[in-house]
């Protein structure tokens, strides 16, 4: 045995520390995962991202399309007609030469949507308007134009079609005249046999219009004689609610407030 004293005393346990020593390869590997870790997440929110955006897309075009459609008109057989008319178009084109395969099934399209969904179909024009005019103002502008110049073209059409059928008309009438002078034919009379019929048919509607107005006018004749009376009770009732109001207010007057009641009833 050495020398050295054993101690009385049990002597304190001694604190073990343990000294975590990382190699070089868990330090690359821990940094490999911090990046892949902060990658995945930037995808997640890129993804997520375009996710919600393309929610709040199909959102705004729910919302526009219900915009657009009328509630008083049915999508179901209205498309299936506009539909068919365009597959139409394209069967009736077939062979014909390029302007008419191009133009007749979307013109037959157009066609068709103004008949079957007319509201709805002008809601979608009001819409392509307002964009046009919002991205392309100078566009908007040439379109306007156009279908001013197209509405004027087709009024002047009209009038044109209404005054050559008023001369020709009225040559028709000359010629027939002369040749009633020369032949003796009367031309006139069969000519003029619609004429008179469109007149009496004029006359009577007129006279059923002023037979509808008379018996309307006699209606409201009656219907006011039978409100009258009642409209005096009403107008006796409200003035002796005022006296009595008066007579409340008034004590030393009410034997010419009840003489004056006496007087209205």
């Amino acid at each position: 045995m050495s020398g050295q004293k054993l101690p009385i005393y049990p002597l304190p346990e001694r604190e073990i520390v343990v000294v975590e020593q990382t190699s070089a390869l868990e330090e690359h590997i821990g940094v490999a995962r911090r990046h892949v870790q902060a990658l995945y997440a930037d995808a997640y929110g890129q993804v997520h991202g375009v996710v919600s955006r393309w929610i709040e897309v199909e959102h705004s075009i729910e919302r526009r399309i219900k915009s657009l459609h009328a509630p008083d008109e049915q999508l179901n057989p209205g498309l299936l007609y506009i539909g068919v008319a365009a597959l139409s178009g394209s069967v009736l084109a077939r062979g014909r030469n390029i302007v008419i395969r191009t133009l007749l099934p979307p013109t037959l399209f157009v066609a068709a949507s103004s008949h079957f969904l007319p509201k709805t179909t002008h809601n979608v024009r009001s819409y392509f308007a307002e964009l046009e005019e919002k991205h392309t103002p100078q566009l908007a502008y040439v379109h306007n134009t156009g279908i001013a110049h197209t509405r004027m073209t087709w009024d002047r059409a009209v009038e044109a079609i209404i005054d050559g059928r008023r001369v020709t008309g009225e040559k028709t009438e000359g010629i027939v005249k002369k040749v009633e002078e020369a032949t003796g034919l009367k031309l006139g009379q069969v000519f003029g046999g619609g004429k008179a019929v469109a007149k009496k048919a004029e006359v009577i509607v007129a006279q059923k219009v002023e037979q509808v107005a008379e018996a309307t006018k006699e209606r409201a004749e009656a219907v006011k004689a039978e409100a009258e009376p009642q409209v005096k009770e009403a107008e006796k009732a409200v003035q002796v609610e005022e006296l009595s109001a008066k007579t409340d207010k008034l004590p030393y007057k009410k034997d010419e407030i009840v003489e004056e009641v006496k007087r209205i009833v």
